[in-house]
């Protein structure tokens, strides 16, 4: 699972993450970040392999037509869509939320967002992820996210909580939250939710917090930068390990 931002927001290296990702044996799930937005046609290409040119000349002018959206192969290219896993006699359903997002109460990249999605406001967006909550025919849900959903806490320290003002605050995303609680107001069981977006190390000093269970479900923010570090003439590199079960999701911070 990839939480977006895949570069540095620049189209060379973008692309260079891009395609050491496509080379990946492991089957992918692909949430764009608000740094993927400006590239994401090329992006979407470069991870499709043979149906890049497809994938570039479909988004970079056909407004969306279905509530999946996905790249082919084993790259899965999420926002504002839904994905049924089926593994040792039970299944799951992931649910991917509003892609691009900043957080806060703003739609980031409105114009962006109409044009390859069709949504154009926040009560828009509520609808579109509400209604992929009512499709899910699965007992558990795994949520993905580029930032958090709110009410996780204003902290500066909370999962995701603004660090970069002054008074703190919720800087999740509030068309997130309400899919989420639509979905245990149906009964579903959220196993877990996972996004990133706002970094571990905090401005002004200290680190985030990255992992909190409320109410049986876990969430999950794996946004640490940089996640390559070297230590002692080794080069490690950052991960987090989920365990998901049919009952419960648990994460584990992993340096391979």
């Amino acid at each position: 699972i990839f939480v977006g931002d895949l570069g540095t927001g620049t189209l060379s290296t973008d692309r260079r993450v891009a395609r050491a990702m496509a080379r990946l044996a492991t089957p992918l799930f692909v949430m764009p970040g608000n740094n993927d937005c400006a590239h994401a046609p090329m992006l979407r290409a470069e991870l499709g392999h043979g149906s890049g040119m497809a994938e570039l000349l479909r988004e970079s002018g056909a407004r969306h037509r279905s509530s999946f959206v996905g790249a082919s192969g084993d790259v899965v290219w999420c926002g504002y869509s839904r994905h049924r896993l089926d593994a040792e006699g039970w299944s799951l359903t992931v649910v991917a939320g509003r892609p691009y997002a900043m957080g806060g109460d703003s739609l980031s990249f409105a114009d962006e967002l109409t044009l390859r999605y069709g949504v154009r406001s926040m009560a828009e967006s509520i609808d579109r992820l509400v209604a992929l909550v009512d499709e899910v025919d699965t007992e558990a849900v795994l949520f993905l996210g580029h930032n958090g959903p709110t009410g996780l806490g204003a902290e500066r320290d909370a999962l995701w909580g603004s660090d970069f003002r002054d008074g703190e605050g919720d800087h999740g995303d509030p068309d997130f939250a309400a899919a989420i609680v639509h979905a245990k107001v149906r009964g579903l069981s959220v196993l877990g939710v996972v996004a990133g977006h706002m970094h571990h190390r905090l401005r002004g000093g200290g680190m985030r917090r990255w992992l909190e269970r409320r109410d049986d479900t876990l969430y999950v923010n794996p946004a640490r930068v940089p996640r390559i570090v070297h230590d002692g003439g080794c080069v490690k590199r950052h991960h987090v390990a989920l365990a998901i079960h049919p009952h419960r999701m648990d994460a584990e911070e992993v340096w391979v």
